[in-house]
């Protein structure tokens, strides 16, 4: 039986996926998590797989084109309202590396479409082009413009003549900076930019990471996606044990076989 035949996923307190998260660029507990799902296999006590769900931001650059007019007209404090009744955002999903290419990533997707906090999900995926368990999952993709940050970054680097996949490379990026010294502050102005990234600054060795997070947002930019209750794939599901409970704490459970 293979692992995703046999996977079980279910509600998990943070410290249970603590580990898996050392693995993932962005290792840091996302701001105002409601939900984490692990994701099982016999033989194994640990979590192979984890997806986590968060509130989401108010002020998504995607969400007019993902939704038109439903959270743009108001008082900013009833725009608010709307959002954090209505959505939630799949803030990371994690697999260990030994459990990859498997279809685990889209099983832990489709587990919480299957039950989700609210009526309407966004997430959205770094290396989107490259990532293909939300689409597979059931979700829609949202044409985006390029952030802004990146944008800069892209055009800096064009002035200092250097290529973006030379971020990636630790000689190549060590040569770069002796060469352009300016590039280590476009590369942390880069990462202040965004609170995802602005954390890893406070590290002594924040450079090759923060360069190659750069330059995977330019090379292979991010993908938004998104679903709405009620329209998801087919799956089973095990009935609800507390109706009453907060919905960010439902039980789901997947099974594959």
């Amino acid at each position: 039986m293979s692992a995703a035949q046999s996977l079980r996923i279910r509600p998990v307190g943070f410290d249970r996926v603590r580990a898996l998260l050392d693995r993932h660029y962005a290792s840091h507990r996302p701001a105002r998590l409601c939900r984490v799902l692990g994701a099982f296999v016999p033989d194994e006590p640990a979590p192979i797989a984890a997806l986590l769900v968060a509130f989401p931001p108010l002020n998504a650059r995607w969400r007019e084109a993902a939704w038109p007019g439903a959270y743009r007209l108001g008082p900013r404090q009833h725009i608010a309202r709307r959002v954090n009744r209505d959505l939630r955002v799949i803030a990371r999903v994690v697999v260990d590396p030994r459990y990859r290419g498997r279809g685990i990533g889209a099983a832990l997707v489709r587990a919480y479409l299957a039950r989700p906090a609210t009526r309407r999900t966004e997430t959205i995926a770094s290396m989107g082009e490259h990532c293909p368990i939300f689409e597979r999952a059931g979700m829609r993709r949202i044409a985006t413009a390029p952030i802004r940050r990146d944008r800069e970054l892209r055009r800096a680097l064009r002035h200092l003549r250097l290529r973006p996949d030379s971020l990636v490379d630790q000689r190549l990026l060590e040569r770069a900076v002796r060469r352009r010294p300016e590039l280590m502050l476009l590369l942390a102005a880069w990462a202040r930019a965004s609170r995802g990234t602005r954390a890893a600054l406070d590290r002594p060795d924040w450079l090759p990471d923060i360069a190659a997070q750069a330059a995977r947002a330019i090379l292979a930019p991010p993908a938004v996606f998104v679903a709405e209750k009620g329209i998801s794939p087919r799956r089973t599901r095990r009935p609800r044990r507390d109706a009453g409970r907060r919905q960010c704490t439902t039980e789901i459970t997947e099974n594959t076989d």
